[in-house]
């Protein structure tokens, strides 16, 4: 709330406060505050408790405030939810409750990035629909997180377009001006059930990813890192340049995904440098090679299937 307004009823908001004038009595406010607390954080207050507010003068006790206990743990993004209504306590607009215990801009987003950006905990769950790039990629996962799509096929399927982007270059200024549709830059990532499609680059200058999770200080900006505890489970890459690509892992699992070429360029569906100790198995490649390359001792290669290959079907070495 702003000084001398109070918050209206039904009003949900993260961080809400009321400043009240001195001595003025708003009548009886009721404010019901979505909070979410790390553990690690000097918490004052329990969910559950009512706090009665006092800036100065009389103390007003009308005015109570709520905290709804609300765990961001796991946030929720669904295209259709874009152009919610956040709430305005000027105009006694509600927070919008876009389905039941989701709230427009708290747990809920239309973006991708908005919900990894504020997701204090484990997961992000995608809703089917599509979710087309316009100037970058649409995730950049920079803390331990799943990233869980509903599907790959159908109804159910979440699906990353490339659209116009995807068949450009990116101009972010990391890692090389391929289009990507997901970066990985941290340990302990999971991204699973979804569909990434139309990331082929312009196919002069550039190609494309599907994702990427390169530990070079190009893609990491802080230097070389190893990121390890990666999962990448049940992806479709359909017209994805490079399917997955990784480079300086340890212990990446890869399983499940499936590459495909509908109408673009078809080339590595997996592609890993420096990757010591992954799993990659059980992935389906049509028109899409395998490359195990350089610096990635005791991993593994079991149950693919791989047909129609541009290059060699599984190469594991060095280029030559």
């Amino acid at each position: 709330g702003a000084a001398g307004f109070p918050i209206p009823p039904g009003f949900v908001g993260a961080g809400t406060w009321i400043r009240s004038i001195a001595n003025r009595d708003f009548g009886t406010i009721e404010v019901k505050i979505i909070t979410y607390v790390p553990s690690d954080a000097n918490q004052q207050y329990d969910v559950g408790e009512t706090i009665i507010s006092e800036i100065s003068g009389t103390i007003d006790t009308d005015i109570k405030i709520d905290l709804l206990g609300f765990n961001l743990a796991t946030v929720y993004v669904d295209a259709a939810w874009s152009g919610c209504n956040v709430g305005d306590p000027a105009t006694n607009t509600p927070t919008a409750e876009v389905a039941p215990g989701k709230f427009c801009k708290i747990n809920a987003f239309d973006k991708i990035q908005d919900g990894i950006s504020n997701v204090y905990g484990s997961t992000v769950n995608v809703a089917a629909g599509t979710y087309t790039a316009t100037t970058g990629a649409l995730a950049i996962i920079d803390k331990p997180l799943t990233l869980a799509g509903s599907g790959q096929s159908g109804a159910t399927a979440t699906v990353l377009d490339g659209g116009i982007y995807g068949t450009g270059e990116d101009a972010s200024g990391v890692g090389n001006g391929w289009p990507r549709a997901i970066v990985v830059r941290s340990s302990n990532v999971t991204v699973q059930n979804l569909k990434v499609t139309k990331f082929q680059g312009n196919q002069t200058t550039v190609g494309g990813y599907g994702i990427v999770a390169r530990g070079e200080n190009a893609w990491t900006g802080s230097g070389d890192k190893t990121f390890a505890g990666l999962t990448f489970k049940d992806i479709t890459f359909d017209d994805a340049y490079y399917g997955l690509r990784l480079s300086r892992t340890d212990g990446a699992i890869v399983e499940g995904l499936t590459y495909g070429v509908t109408s673009g360029l078809p080339d590595y569906g997996i592609y890993a440098t420096r990757s010591t100790n992954a799993l990659i198995q059980n992935n389906t490649l049509n028109q899409g090679s395998l490359w195990l390359a350089e610096g990635s001792d005791n991993s593994r290669i079991l149950n693919n299937t791989i047909t129609n290959a541009p290059y060699n079907g599984i190469w594991v070495g060095i280029g030559f």
